[in-house]
């Protein structure tokens, strides 16, 4: 009897089945617009696929100056966006970074003189500090206390002026050149320049 009664329970473990694991319902995946910052009207600048909206936040994306505002002179210039906020489906950015081409520079900089290069940071009027790498270029050789003049004038305009300013509004001035071309009449009592320009500014986090 005992060796009947231990076939019959190995037969019911046998039959017993696991129950099966639940399957995960796939989301589909969809497209979410992602939108340029206030300063440039809001204009779709891109596309994401993805199956939360979520996703979005935090994303980076990086465009051709020209494109943006349709100006053939600022294909030399690219500008990044950050995707801060989420509103009707959509990304919403900032725009966090702005640079020159590399190779644009470069040819540039074989024209040039003197160069005068820095890379400091400065702090706006609503408190947010932004990293900016100037490029200045002189038209004839100077000497080294030229040079450091010129230094010191560049890094001096630049902090007076974020100073005064918003981050917005710092941003869209060296987009449109305003703050360079500032620059350039300032340094005109300092040494004559070939250009003064802005090879980077963006916000540091």
């Amino acid at each position: 009897m005992a060796k009947k009664d231990k076939k019959q329970k190995k037969q019911k473990k046998q039959i017993v089945k696991k129950p099966k694991a639940e399957t995960k319902k796939k989301v589909k995946k969809r497209w979410f617009k992602i939108l340029a910052s206030p300063e440039f009207q809001e204009v779709p600048i891109g596309e994401s696929l993805l199956d939360d909206i979520e996703l979005l936040k935090g994303r980076c994306i990086t465009l051709n100056l020209m494109n943006i505002m349709n100006d053939m002179s600022k294909q030399n210039q690219k500008v990044t966006f950050l995707v801060d906020s989420l509103k009707n489906n959509q990304g919403n950015t900032q725009l966090v970074k702005y640079e020159l081409m590399p190779t644009y520079v470069k040819k540039l900089s074989k024209k040039a003189k003197g160069k005068v290069t820095d890379t400091f940071i400065c702090e706006t009027k609503d408190n947010k500090k932004v990293c900016i790498k100037p490029l200045i270029m002189t038209k004839r050789h100077a000497s080294r206390s030229q040079l450091a003049d010129v230094r010191k004038k560049v890094n001096e305009y630049f902090v007076t002026e974020c100073k005064q300013m918003s981050y917005k509004d710092v941003m869209l001035n060296i987009v449109h050149d305003r703050m360079q071309k500032s620059l350039r009449d300032q340094l005109k009592k300092v040494f004559p320049t070939y250009m003064s320009l802005v090879r980077v500014c963006k916000l540091e986090k």
